[in-house]
């Protein structure tokens, strides 16, 4: 027992006279405070057994803890050095790095840093600042203080202007290939309109022919009333050549609304009365009604049938268009002392006779719905 008071006095001797950080005159007195508990431990065991038992009978458990303690409080009190070296550490690094107070005032700077002005220092508090083409300038806020550090961005910044060199490079090499794709699109357009147009010829080369020989006729005629009808009937021809056309542009994508069928029918009778015709059209499909190509042409087709066969004499005209269930129903009524039995209709068509009245009736699939 003597033994370890000897050993516990030489141990508050040596911490209490070396208790003393470097460079500051006065005691540290947190060791000393731990050594002061290992002695009352101690005169427990010796002079009061009982309170020692209840505060601890455990010998191991309790110098293993006055000794960590004993530590920790030197390491606190910084008898014991630790993390030393940090600033040459800092001074050694090759990242531009400062770090500075609470008033931008710097305090410590790496190695070799150029610090930047001070107002550059204070922006990097908005967030990330591009000094120039290679570096950024990012910061962030100490308590107490800041910290601020160059980040070399070179190696990007050449991948950047590579990747964008490539970009121009490609651009460049596919610009023929855009031409040529241009030149396609612009011949595939053309040779659309082409299409259109030689089905528009074709479709109309037997009225275009009836014209021709309307107007040579028109030319050579002398008699006023005669080249009056003559004219009348060019324009008649003219209106079905135009409006003939207009459908097979316009349906080409399959369908054609009643609005633009009503349209072709209403000019080829404004014309029509130019032979000093009544006419009239009972027209009851909806413009929105979409109606398929076919059957819009074969309406039209058959009223142009009966007209140009009743030509030029025609004193009435009268038109009824309905929808009738899933079908058109078309009825063309027609006084004219012509013989229209032996004109050319489709095959839907049906033409009868009462006195110098033509009926030209005919049934065509409505189909679609509406547009």
């Amino acid at each position: 027992m003597a033994w370890i008071a000897l050993l516990t006095l030489m141990a508050m001797f040596t911490v209490s006279s070396r208790a003393k950080v470097p460079k500051k005159p006065q005691v540290s007195l947190l060791p000393l405070l731990m050594l002061l508990v290992i002695a009352i431990y101690i005169v427990l065991i010796f002079f009061f057994p009982k309170t020692w038992k209840l505060v601890s009978s455990d010998y191991t458990s309790f110098f293993c803890m006055a000794s960590v303690g004993l530590m920790q409080a030197c390491i606190a009190s910084g008898m014991i050095p630790t993390n030393t070296g940090y600033a040459k550490i800092f001074e050694a690094t090759d990242k531009e790095i400062f770090i500075m107070d609470d008033d931008w005032n710097i305090r410590y700077s790496s190695g070799g840093a150029m610090p930047p002005g001070t107002e550059l220092l204070k922006k990097t508090e908005d967030g990330v600042l591009q000094t120039d083409g290679h570096t950024l300038l990012k910061g962030c806020r100490l308590h107490p203080g800041h910290v601020v550090w160059m980040e070399d961005i070179s190696a990007l910044a050449s991948v950047l202007a590579e990747l964008e060199q490539n970009r121009d490079e490609l651009s460049y090499k596919n610009e023929p290939e855009m031409e040529t794709r241009k030149t396609e699109l612009a011949m595939s357009k053309a040779q659309e309109k082409n299409r259109l147009y030689d089905a528009s010829w074709q479709a109309t080369a037997k009225q275009n022919k009836l014209l021709h020989e309307t107007l040579d006729a028109y030319f050579s005629e002398s008699e006023k009333s005669r080249k009056k009808e003559l004219l009348a009937t060019a324009a008649v021809l003219c209106a079905y050549i135009k409006r003939k056309g207009n459908l097979i542009f316009v349906g080409d994508g399959d369908r054609v609304t009643a609005q633009e069928l009503k349209l072709c029918f209403n000019e080829s009778l404004g014309n029509a009365e130019l032979l000093k015709a009544d006419c009239c059209m009972d027209y009851a499909l909806s413009d929105e009604t979409a109606l398929p190509t076919q059957s819009a042409m074969c309406l039209y087709d058959s009223y142009e049938s009966a007209i140009e066969a009743a030509l030029p004499d025609i004193s009435f005209v009268f038109l009824r268009i309905r929808e009738d269930g899933e079908n058109i129903r078309a009825i063309y009524s027609i006084v004219s002392s012509r013989d229209l039995s032996a004109a050319v209709f489709p095959k839907e068509v049906n033409v009868a006779r009462d006195d110098d009245t033509w009926i030209v009736s005919l049934s065509v699939p409505k189909g679609g719905g509406r547009l």
